[in-house]
C-alpha cells in the first residue's frame, strides 16, 4: 500500500508534532515566522520549538490532559504559532475560536467544546471578561 508516494509500512511510528519538532532541531538558527502585522518580529525555528515545549509542558502540569480541548481567541501572531504547536505537544485538541466571532457565536462554541483552558489576546480581554461568568466549567486564572 502506498501513501504519499511511500511505502506505508516505512511511515515513522511518531505523531504529527513529534515529527515536526524532530525536523525545527535539525534547521534551529533559519527564520520560522515574521509576523509583519506586528512591526515584523521573528523567530526562529529553534525559539519555536523551545516555546511550544514549554506550552505543552505547562498545560501538562497543570493537568491538561489527552484529548481535553483548549481554546484561543487571538489574532494571528508568533505567540499563536507555539500556541499551536504546544497544545498538539501537550495532547489536547485545539479548538480556535476566530476574533471576527460575536460573542454568542463564542459562547456556542465554547459551549460545545468546554474548552479547559482559553488562550486570549491582550486585544481580546475585554470581551472574554465579558463572557467568563457564562461559563461555568472554565476554571479562571
Amino acid at each position: 500500500m502506498t501513501f504519499f508516494g511511500g511505502d506505508i509500512q516505512q511511515m515513522p511510528d511518531i505523531s504529527v508534532h513529534e515529527l515536526f519538532w524532530e525536523k525545527l532541531l535539525s534547521i534551529g538558527s533559519q527564520i520560522a515566522i515574521i509576523d509583519a502585522s506586528r512591526g515584523g518580529r521573528t523567530m526562529t525555528y529553534k525559539e519555536l520549538l523551545d516555546n511550544s515545549r514549554k506550552c505543552a509542558a505547562y498545560l501538562q502540569g497543570v493537568g491538561i490532559k489527552k484529548g481535553d480541548y483548549i481554546s484561543m481567541l487571538a489574532s494571528n501572531s508568533l505567540e499563536v504559532a507555539y500556541l499551536m504547536l504546544g497544545i498538539m505537544g501537550s495532547g489536547a485538541v485545539l479548538a480556535p475560536c476566530p476574533v471576527i466571532l460575536q460573542q454568542y457565536e463564542i459562547l456556542h462554541e465554547l459551549g460545545i467544546t468546554q474548552a479547559r483552558v482559553i488562550f486570549v489576546d491582550e486585544d481580546e480581554l475585554s470581551r472574554m471578561e465579558a463572557l467568563k461568568e457564562k461559563l461555568p466549567f472554565l476554571e479562571v486564572d
